[in-house]
């Protein structure tokens, strides 16, 4: 649990950023139906994804590697998609399917 090693001030400040500004999901094609399943899906702030994309001058090799994702994951034209509303975002427990 999260809980158990981050301070419920960070904690707060984390998911504050995804009140302020909702949340993104960057996938190598246009998503057709639900996106996620019962567990949810790792998404990040949009800032942090535009912050990501600055950085990497258009490489898309390098957002891959710096969100973790298996070089060519992406693809060349990879999508973005938004969530901003209905969010219910919480701290990741790291025992998520697909969790590193």
């Amino acid at each position: 649990m999260p809980e158990t090693y981050l301070s419920k001030t960070y904690i707060d400040e984390h998911l504050k950023v995804f009140k302020d500004s909702g949340a993104v999901k960057i996938l190598p094609t246009e998503p057709k139906g639900t996106i996620g399943g019962k567990g949810g899906i790792f998404v990040l702030s949009e800032k942090e994804l535009q912050d990501i994309i600055k950085l990497s001058n258009g490489d898309i090799r390098y957002i891959e590697k710096a969100l973790g994702m298996d070089l060519g994951y992406l693809g060349e034209n990879p999508v973005i998609v938004r969530f901003d509303s209905n969010l219910n975002i919480r701290m990741p427990q790291g025992n998520e399917l697909g969790a590193d």
